[in-house]
């Protein structure tokens, strides 16, 4: 597979890199540290594989002042991958949803 990457520089070149079982394992390390967590005091950063959904309404409550929020997608995301998004608009029926990622 070929990908773009930007280096420090924020220069663009294209990669390739192979995909395997054994990069994959890389990929997908369990990962440790607190589940949520503010980054640079002002950026929320939420691992929704180790998320319970009991824990989503604290973690927004933590985050409402933040300037964003990175909901960390790699693994499975157990039910809080559709707990979070009704709370996020502010309406009842959101029009739409955006997930960004790679497959």
């Amino acid at each position: 597979m070929t990908i773009a990457a930007r280096d420090t520089d924020g220069r663009e070149r294209e990669v390739t890199v192979l995909r395997s079982n054994a990069n994959n394992q890389l990929l997908h390390k369990d990962r440790s540290g607190p589940v949520v967590r503010l980054v640079n005091g002002n950026l929320g950063y939420a691992d929704l594989d180790r998320m319970a959904l009991s824990q989503v309404d604290d973690m927004l409550e933590q985050f409402k002042d933040t300037r964003a929020i990175i909901f960390d997608m790699r693994g499975y995301p157990d039910a809080t991958a559709w707990g979070i998004p009704p709370r996020l608009s502010q309406t009842n029926s959101p029009v739409a949803s955006r997930f960004s990622g790679t497959s």
